[in-house]
């Protein structure tokens, strides 16, 4: 089988992750593989890190002629089996070019519940309802619903949970400074949350639900880490709130594991676009019990009661009750933290992800794998 897994992103978004993460599997165990990517991305330099195939293609936007005609010039040449695009530019241009070079698969991920019908390109619904795609696979049932209220057939979609490395997220193997390195007592209860600063992350209900918290409680300590979460704009936000002695604002981090193993809680509170949030699956790896908004994927993986709670988007009052039956009650953080490490092991490694995602390959393909995951 021989497969190209194609986007245009230029970051090392949750996306590209799964995306090079697929592709390492797939290579070890004997599958062709080669990643289309910019030339300047961050892809790009991750693909070398790890030795995978790669091959450049500008993919600027949907209507990148250039890039259309170069790409079906090396699907006509190379002959993939599988056509795999990760991120919306790369689903215009590759479907394009799969389509004129007659490719036999053609297949698309779709990560976010925004709506395909965003006012904004005319060409992104139909771009989703194309008779040549032969299999969309959202990250989450829910983000499946959606498609499928919009206009996407049934048929054409298969959910597949996004993974993460449990080699990596693992408590038993992890030691954290986190604590030590920002002046938080062991005994006081840490709040985290994990998540670029955007608005639609709903970090004005999160400041707020936490201004309640350490009304009632002065000790709790939260933590926020992500891109922008160290910027002028979210420092300011958490001073005029009064927030400071309580926060730590981290930024972009390396060391997410070190951060959720030092958590108590990890909160989600989105109230739009969420996918299936890795910093949720990746908390539960650590044995760290949730709180999240109900949106999208969130309760695919926030158990109402058994990893953690839900409740309502844009509620801090909510929020703020969750928190604090949380905080109140070691024994059920500690309940749930290590039910939802089970639930992930069985349902979200990177390993799963990838077996269900080739078992899509080989179904569409009309053949079984070659080797067998587990």
């Amino acid at each position: 089988m021989k497969i190209l897994e194609i986007s245009n992103s230029n970051s090392l978004s949750g996306g590209v992750f799964q995306m090079l993460e697929l592709t390492k599997i797939l290579a070890k165990k004997g599958y062709e593989v080669v990643i289309a990517c910019r030339p300047e991305s961050k892809l790009k330099q991750k693909a070398l890190e790890l030795g995978l195939k790669h091959v450049e293609f500008p993919l600027k936007r949907d209507t990148d002629i250039g890039s259309m005609i170069a790409l079906y010039k090396y699907l006509r040449r190379e002959r993939f089996d599988i056509i795999h695009a990760h991120h919306p530019k790369a689903h215009m241009i590759a479907m394009i070019a799969a389509f004129f070079a007659r490719s036999p698969v053609f297949i698309v991920s779709r990560r976010v519940s925004f709506s395909i019908k965003d006012g904004k390109n005319i060409f992104n619904p139909l771009k989703y309802k194309f008779s040549r795609i032969d299999k969309i696979i959202p990250v989450c049932n829910a983000i499946g619903e959606q498609l499928a209220k919009e206009g996407v057939k049934k048929d054409k979609l298969q959910t597949v949970y996004s993974g993460t490395d449990p080699r990596r997220f693992n408590p038993e193997t992890t030691t954290s400074n986190i604590r030590k390195e920002l002046g938080i007592d062991e005994n006081a209860v840490v709040i985290a949350k994990v998540a670029h600063y955007s608005e639609w992350k709903g970090y004005a209900t999160f400041f707020e639900s936490a201004r309640s918290v350490i009304a009632r409680d002065k000790s709790v300590r939260f933590i926020i880490a992500g891109k922008g979460t160290d910027s002028d704009t979210v420092l300011k936000k958490v001073k005029d709130a009064g927030l400071t002695d309580n926060f730590h604002c981290l930024g972009i981090r390396s060391d997410v594991p070190e951060i959720l193993m030092a958590a108590d809680i990890a909160v989600n509170t989105a109230y739009t676009g969420e996918g299936l949030s890795g910093a949720l699956r990746e908390a539960l790896f650590m044995g760290t019990p949730l709180v999240a908004a109900d949106v999208s994927g969130n309760k695919e993986i926030c158990i109402d009661g058994k990893t953690g709670y839900l409740v309502p988007k844009l509620d801090a009052e909510s929020l703020t009750n969750a928190l604090v039956k949380l905080i109140d009650n070691p024994e059920t953080r500690a309940k749930m933290g290590a039910y939802g490490k089970e639930y992930v092991m069985n349902n979200f490694t990177t390993e799963v992800m990838a077996s269900r995602t080739l078992a899509v390959y080989a179904e569409l393909l009309g053949r079984k794998p070659s080797v067998s995951f587990l």
